[in-house]
């Protein structure tokens, strides 16, 4: 069975290994400090929501830059995690790879605007009349961040089980697929299942895990 494994596909990368190899182990930490800054239990009350935001606005603000920062740093990671695990199943490498793609650009984006939202509606509630329809809009838009992160959890999950499904016959480690395949159904199971938030952080840390393995490997190369 060992023999039917396929190497990784390191020529592909040329000199550009080590490069990439960085910026894998910049995603995985950049995914970490995601997760860090995303949980907690927030207020649950509308007028509550513009209050908390005024009082953690230094932290919405790292949130916002490392939302953006992360979609950066894993494209790249994404691009050489394709490369690696393509060799004779190119099609099936770039559809993980497209996936993934998508994923990470709609969940960046969407989180980057939700948070955004909430900068604007600070500004904008200046005001009696504006200050009194302003915790409505919030609560909004924070229910609009949940369904805003779905559509980019489900297709980055799809994109990590066809990964995990090409690093099945290859020489990656076998518990890191089995992480890749926990975590993408963690995320295709995102708006089937009701505790998006455990879901995504199954998903996220299986992402970490991932780009980190992915980094490892090519620095040893």
């Amino acid at each position: 069975m060992a023999a039917m494994r396929r190497p990784l596909a390191f020529d592909d990368l040329g000199p550009d290994a080590r490069l990439f190899a960085v910026v894998c182990l910049a995603a995985a930490l950049l995914t970490i400090l995601l997760v860090v800054l995303a949980v907690g239990k927030g207020p649950l009350e509308p007028g509550d929501l513009l209050p908390y935001f005024r009082a953690h606005r230094t932290r919405y603000i790292w949130s916002a830059s490392v939302a953006l920062s992360w979609l950066v740093a894993s494209i790249p990671f994404l691009a050489a995690l394709g490369t690696l695990l393509a060799t004779d199943r190119r099609t099936l490498a770039i559809a993980a790879t497209l996936l993934s793609t998508a994923g990470v650009l709609l969940l960046g984006f969407g989180s980057f605007l939700a948070i955004g939202s909430f900068f604007a509606l600070d500004d904008a509630s200046r005001g009696i009349a504006a200050s009194l329809q302003a915790p409505y809009q919030a609560a909004i838009w924070r229910n609009l961040g949940f369904l805003l992160s779905d559509p980019g959890l489900m297709a980055l999950g799809g994109g990590q089980v066809l990964f995990a499904w090409l690093a099945l016959r290859t020489t990656l480690s076998r518990v890191t697929v089995i992480i890749g395949f926990i975590g993408g159904v963690a995320g295709l199971l995102t708006l089937g299942v009701y505790q998006t938030g455990s879901l995504a952080l199954v998903q996220l840390a299986a992402f970490a895990w991932w780009a980190v393995a992915t980094g490892i490997t090519l620095f040893r190369r």
